[in-house]
């Protein structure tokens, strides 16, 4: 751990460790969890092993709260946002604004897709997404015009 580090672990965070110890040894790679407690404590150094199954545990929880996050995010709105920001920040696109309000256009949910795909480094949008974003564009137009 860093040397300069509180390398105090809570009570209830040894208590869920240990109640844990067996699920955290299956799913990382053999890991004891009593172990990095007593290196903590004492600053130890933690084996490549152990740092390998921490950064692993990190992802996992990275991986998870995005989950959430995503699961609970309005992308529609978020999408709509965004535009609207873009169209304040380039008031001069006129070839982008006539895209963009041109949702009857056969290709306007390519012309979405590649926007967000170029302008956010966006994953291809859903067609219900698009589709929500779309019934959205008009109420977009009236606010930044």
């Amino acid at each position: 751990m860093h040397e300069l580090a509180d390398n105090l672990v809570s009570g209830s965070s040894k208590d869920t460790l240990e109640k844990h110890a067996h699920e955290i040894a299956q799913s990382y790679r053999g890991l004891n969890p009593e172990n990095l407690v007593k290196k903590a404590e004492t600053g130890a150094d933690l084996t490549f092993k152990e740092t390998a199954s921490l950064i692993g545990a990190s992802h996992n929880f990275v991986a998870a709260i995005d989950g959430y996050v995503l699961a609970k995010l309005d992308r529609p709105a978020f999408y709509l946002n965004l535009l609207r920001e873009w169209l304040l920040q380039n008031p001069d696109n006129q070839g982008f604004r006539t895209r963009l309000f041109d949702t009857r256009a056969d290709r306007w949910d390519s012309f979405m897709s590649n926007w967000a795909s170029n302008t956010l480094h966006a994953s291809p949008l859903s067609k219900a997404d698009l589709d929500s974003i779309k019934k959205l564009v008009p109420s977009l137009k009236s606010a930044v015009g």
